[in-house]
């Protein structure tokens, strides 16, 4: 409606400018030259100066109201047809010299509703033309070219109606193929088969049919598939191995259409000409299995595919420049399809990367602990059994913990980088067990906690780290310090072990191209945008770490 209210604004502002640019010269020459018969001039003159009051009047008001305000020109218009019909009465009838202010009737009314306006107009001039010829006073003067002036006047007035009507038409049908054109293809969907569903479903509705075929080949996986949508006989197999497709060589990227009786057929190629072909481009025998005696054929390519669109319909020329330009948005629809389910598969790798990581560095991790405190237990069972009841009842809190972690990562609730993370709790709380997990000795200087978007990833990165340390390194003793300055937070881990079998300083690049270091560390850092250096000797190993998140120091 909004569209409907639109346009017609627009057009009554341009037939408002026409109707002033009309109005005063007709009214300037009036009055120079006062038309025939002399008795009728003065209200000639001023029924073309209330005329031109008027169109002055519509044209500020038209152009001052808002394009969305409730259109006010079939009123006008319906003063203008009555507004000449009476000026060419008082000026001779048919042979007035203002017959031509009807064409401005016309024009506009077509400018304002299409063909419908045309042709409604176009009758009512002939109507008051006729009704013109007719009455007395007005009576046509043979000798004096009357009858052909009358007749040429009137041929005018069907020609030029139906002229424009016919543009009328056009202008309504050329806006209908836009508006076709522009409304989406919905091709969202879980994979690349549903996506040509939806796809076919949209060319159906595009083109009016009752089906649509489409037949591919994917580009990572050779061997041409097929997919109706809509009505038609059952598609049988396509040919095997070594099939080259449905089309002849040498159309590749064409759009053309199809005829069974082997008639020439025109080709499209997105140059702007038409080509006559001979001969079938179209394998016959398939497109006799497929219920095609005509149709369209438009190739569709993107990233994922390659393939071809058939359409069993009597091609029209406007048809095959609709088909082209369909076939590059159903190629860009299809594309995006393919882009998000690559998309989806590599972020589902990913999280199985990442719950990988996690299962590793949290209960991974805490088994080896655990098998180790078994085998000191076992050791102690009968010569301390004081201290292998406090291992038990610390490994008890530890089983707690990690199986609340474990159900944090199995439920897939694990807080990430892009909200807050519910960490288990400050650095120095859990330090002392994971000391004792692994019977070392931890110093902890924590001059600030972590922040809280990755603070449960430093706990995993610690509790890797320190289990490196004991099960590689061999350490009995790790420090852990962290900072925070304006703009990052650091994280330093240090170990008394001998150290990696490489020694020097290291980033993670460099690790990387060695093929060295602690790999899941490194993958969780890069996944957190953190920074890492690595410095490694017989001594112990120190790890550097950095994130450019801020930090609230500790208190």
């Amino acid at each position: 409606m909004l569209k409907k209210i639109l346009t017609h604004n627009r057009a009554d502002r341009v037939s408002a400018l026409a109707r002033v640019a009309l109005a005063l010269p007709t009214l300037g020459a009036v009055l120079y030259d006062p038309p025939q018969p002399q008795a009728y001039a003065p209200w000639v003159f001023g029924l073309l100066l209330a005329y031109a009051a008027m169109a002055a009047l519509v044209a500020l008001v038209v152009w001052r109201r808002p394009l969305s305000a409730p259109p006010i020109g079939q009123y006008v218009h319906v003063i203008d047809v009555a507004m000449f019909g009476a000026l060419v009465f008082l000026t001779r009838g048919v042979i007035s010299p203002l017959f031509p202010l009807y064409l401005f009737s016309v024009l506009s009314a077509t400018l304002r509703w299409d063909w419908r306006g045309a042709l409604g107009t176009s009758i009512a001039i002939i109507l008051l033309f006729l009704a013109a010829a007719a009455l007395p006073g007005t009576q046509l003067d043979v000798g004096e070219d009357d009858l052909l002036r009358f007749v040429v006047r009137l041929g005018q007035i069907i020609v030029i109606g139906a002229l424009l009507a016919y543009i009328g038409v056009q202008r309504e049908r050329y806006w209908r193929e836009l508006m076709r054109l522009a409304r989406p293809v919905e091709a969202q969907a879980a994979t690349i088969p549903d996506a040509i569903r939806l796809c076919l479903a949209h060319v159906r509705s595009f083109f009016g049919v009752t089906s649509a075929i489409f037949i591919w080949e994917s580009r990572d996986e050779p061997g041409w598939r097929i997919m109706r949508d809509g009505d038609g006989p059952p598609l049988p197999p396509l040919p095997g191995q070594g099939w080259a497709g449905p089309v002849a060589g040498g159309v590749a990227g064409s759009t053309f259409e199809y005829r069974a009786d082997g008639r020439d057929c025109r080709r499209y190629d997105g140059d702007g000409t038409l080509h006559t072909v001979t001969g079938q481009l179209l394998d016959p025998q398939l497109a006799a299995a497929w219920g095609m005696a005509e149709g369209i054929a438009t190739a569709i390519s993107c990233d994922a595919l390659d393939g071809w669109l058939l359409i069993p319909k009597a091609a029209t020329v406007d048809d095959l420049y609709l088909a082209r330009a369909l076939s590059v948005q159903l190629g860009a629809a299809l594309g995006n399809a393919a882009a998000a389910d690559a998309w989806r598969d590599a972020a589902a790798r990913e999280e199985r990367v990442r719950v990988a990581h996690d299962l590793h560095d949290g209960i991974l991790q805490f088994l080896t602990g655990l098998s180790l405190q078994l085998r000191l237990m076992d050791r102690q069972i009968t010569t301390d059994p004081e201290a292998v009841a406090g291992r038990i009842a610390t490994l008890s809190a530890a089983l707690r913990q990690e199986q609340q972690d474990l159900r944090r990562v199995l439920e897939g609730i694990r807080p990430r980088a892009s909200g807050p993370a519910e960490p288990g709790g400050p650095m120095a709380d859990w330090l002392p067990g994971l000391a004792r997990q692994w019977d070392i000795s931890i110093a902890a200087d924590i001059a600030a906690e972590p922040p809280p978007a990755v603070a449960d990833d430093i706990r995993l990165i610690t509790r890797e780290a320190v289990a490196n340390a004991v099960r590689h390194g061999g350490a009995r003793h790790v420090s852990v310090h962290s900072a925070a300055t304006a703009d990052a937070w650091h994280l330093a881990i240090v170990d008394n072990g001998h150290g990696f079998a490489v020694p020097g300083q290291f980033t993670a690049e460099s690790l990387r191209q060695r093929n060295m270091g602690p790999r899941s560390i490194m993958h969780r850092l890069a996944q957190l945008g953190g920074q890492l250096r690595l410095e490694t000797g017989p001594q112990g190993t120190r790890l550097d770490m950095c994130f450019s998140t801020p930090a609230k120091a500790h208190p």
